[in-house]
């Protein structure tokens, strides 16, 4: 199998590096973790790195392998599956260069209300994409999943990609302060890093948590986290005002923000739920976006017992 290293110099020796940011970053791709990953055995890595409750910081390191199944990773995450199963929205986006459809991808988010556990409210993100496209005359085939566990003040994730086979995987976790915490598995080797919070303002992944707070200020200065390659993007935003897009002869409201960044500009549209529906760039003469196929449904909250469908509630004669 080709090593990523060298997978990666392919592309920037016959394309330009900026249009390999443009597919990661625009496309978001949001890594890929089947059954197992590279079968690597990564020492010592924090528990609160895959996802254990904000109330437990200090819980014991353990050895995890790279290996472990998703239904583990899903646990964890979750800390109990059945909790999320009341609330789930999912939406699915076409993804395009050039005006040809080369991919897809599909989100789904998983709420759980504020209990005795956790304060504020927390969310699950979860997205797939699949592209198959060239890129310069080269064959470009990427899997990608990540897994999100977010809140109104905390965020982590766990992606991993596939370009052409072969796989490496990134982690992080805002922890004290806003600092984050980053680890990554590329070419069987582990590398661990951290993040200050002025360095980071959200992750690629937070964009597409409709509980984020997604509105900046005109001429802002973000930075974001990219959950895909663990590099920073510094971008200007531009308030574009509020639009209307049409999506199978459906109209919803939108609020359009333009960003300007070093490697080139991008447009985001977020719905008034949160929910990023469309995202494009032009860069180098490539143009590539992404829209949702359908309007996301309404959250369900689950079933909420009136006081009068009670049974300890009656009528009685006076």
């Amino acid at each position: 199998m080709t090593p990523l290293s060298e997978v990666v110099s392919t592309f920037l020796s016959k394309a330009s590096g900026d249009v390999v940011t443009m597919v990661f970053f625009v496309l978001d791709l949001n890594s890929w973790l089947p059954g197992t990953i590279m079968g690597h055995i990564v020492p010592s890595v924090p528990r609160h790195l895959i996802g254990y409750p904000e109330e437990n910081p200090d819980m014991a390191n353990v050895d995890m392998t790279i290996g472990i199944s998703l239904k583990v990773i899903a646990l964890l995450f979750c800390g109990c599956a059945t909790a999320w199963a009341g609330s789930t929205q999912e939406l699915s986006y076409d993804l395009v260069m050039n005006g040809a459809v080369v991919g897809k991808r599909d989100l789904t988010v998983r709420y759980q209300l504020p209990s005795d556990y956790h304060r504020s409210e927390i969310r699950l993100v979860e997205v797939w994409t699949e592209i198959d496209t060239r890129v310069a005359g080269v064959s470009l085939s990427i899997k990608n999943r990540s897994s999100g566990r977010m809140s109104t003040a905390t965020s982590r994730f766990t992606s991993s990609v596939s370009i052409n086979g072969d796989v490496a995987e990134y982690q992080g976790v805002m922890i004290d302060r806003g600092d984050w915490l980053m680890s990554a598995v590329i070419n069987r080797t582990l590398h661990t890093w951290e993040h200050s919070a002025s360095e980071i303002d959200l992750s690629s992944l937070d964009l597409f948590d409709p509980g984020k707070n997604h509105h900046f200020s005109d001429g802002q200065e973000i930075r974001i986290l990219s959950a895909e390659t663990g590099q920073i993007t510094t971008c200007s935003v531009s308030d574009k005002g509020v639009d209307v897009l049409t999506v199978e002869g459906q109209q919803t409201q939108v609020h359009r923000w333009e960003c300007d960044a070093q490697s080139g500009g991008f447009e985001l549209a977020w719905s008034d739920d949160g929910f990023l529906l469309e995202w494009k760039m032009s860069i180098h003469g490539q143009h590539v976006s992404a829209r949702v196929r359908r309007l996301p449904p309404a959250r369900n909250y689950g079933r909420i017992e009136s006081v009068m469908d009670s049974p300890s509630v009656g009528e009685e004669d006076l």
